[in-house]
């Protein structure tokens, strides 16, 4: 995606957002369009990451179910690298 692409070594993200800000015409239309543009990434956004929690409260299910306590305590501990991995 960015291959070929020269990398900016003098950019600014407070000089960018100032020049943007500056740049921004503050009417009822594009206030209107920036809410729901944000609104909508940030929906996005909350719907890729819910799917990651779902998907992990199923595994941790799925090992409170069928993995033994035993196994938990004894191979998973905080204290041996297995159970850091």
């Amino acid at each position: 995606m960015g291959e070929g692409r020269p990398v900016l070594t003098d950019f600014s993200i407070i000089n960018d957002v100032k020049k943007r800000l500056d740049n921004f015409k503050w009417t009822a239309e594009n206030i209107k369009t920036a809410i729901i543009g944000t609104f909508n990434g940030s929906w996005a956004l909350t719907k890729m990451v819910m799917w990651w929690l779902i998907i992990g409260i199923l595994m941790a299910a799925f090992a409170r179910a069928y993995v033994p306590h035993d196994w938990f305590t004894a191979y998973m501990a905080p204290i041996q690298l297995w159970g850091l991995l």
